[in-house]
């Protein structure tokens, strides 16, 4: 009679050790080592959090949690569950100078940084898109936060209704200088291309009394802020002192209309498809 075959417990173990996240407590967290001006690391491997479902925990609530649970993602992703966050590391800076920790992600509601030293809390940032622009330590379109030279913990407590991400990397001096030139570089000729179709469309639909010319513009004009908004460049540049238009987000995404006003006008669904139109 033949047997099934079996699966070595240990195998089944190794995977499960892949497969499931890590827990470990603040005390023995992983410490990561930066050595150069121009590193750029990503946090997978260093980062660990807990959910915090009702929002009432403080800090010293979080750092006496028995277990945290390991990352092993470049970017915590709970979409739009509401939670607030919980996450931290140990940094050991050996760079001579400050290096930077950078949150690929400009829409998080509300952002809490305490950075550690010996367990004692020596700098404290309060910022998000809820608050106005010159809350945060750097004034850049991502949350941008210093970390000097030392051995410290960061703890972070974010919290977003409608998109929680938290893509957390350190970036050395030079890197951080590499980052914003690059980045700025192509939005600034994404933004001026974006102000050449508008002009030439306004031009066009001048000369040619066209309604689809000007349906275009309010496109161009609703997909550029769009953009902008989620890059963070909106709140950076256009309205930093008003940061209820990031509490109404909705409504700033609510613009892609004039993408199907001009989708209707464009392609004459009032003529084409008479149904299609009214559903419109």
């Amino acid at each position: 009679m033949r047997h099934p075959p079996t699966v070595s417990y240990s195998i089944i173990l190794t995977l499960l050790g892949f497969l499931l996240p890590i827990s470990v407590t603040a005390h023995n967290l992983p410490n990561l080592v930066v050595t150069k001006a121009d590193q750029e690391i990503w946090l997978e491997e260093y980062l660990h959090y807990a959910p915090d479902q009702e929002g009432q925990k403080n800090l010293k609530d979080f750092l006496q949690q028995d277990s945290l649970v390991s990352s092993h993602s470049r970017s915590l992703n709970f979409g739009a569950e509401g939670i607030t966050l919980w996450s931290t590391f140990r940094i050991n800076n050996l760079s001579d100078q400050n290096v930077f920790l950078v949150i690929d992600y400009p829409l998080l509601d509300s952002l809490h940084f305490f950075l550690l030293q010996d367990q004692e809390v020596i700098k404290t940032y309060t910022t998000g898109s809820h608050l106005r622009f010159n809350t945060r330590p750097i004034l850049d379109n991502l949350f941008v936060f210093p970390i000097p030279e030392g051995q410290y913990q960061v703890v972070l407590r974010s919290s977003a209704k409608l998109n929680h991400q938290l893509p957390l990397r350190i970036l050395g001096n030079q890197s951080m200088v590499t980052k914003v030139d690059r980045i700025d570089f192509l939005q600034a000729i994404y933004i001026g291309i974006a102000l050449l179709a508008i002009f030439g469309s306004f031009i066009i639909g001048v000369m040619t009394r066209t309604r689809v010319f000007f349906a275009y513009i309010g496109h161009l004009i609703g997909t550029a802020i769009i953009t902008l908004h989620i890059g963070g460049y909106a709140f950076q540049y256009i309205w930093p002192e008003y940061p209820i238009f990031n509490i109404y987000e909705p409504a700033i995404f609510g613009l892609g209309i004039f993408s199907t006003l001009f989708s209707m006008e464009f392609l004459n669904t009032k003529e084409q498809a008479p149904g299609y139109h009214k559903a419109l």
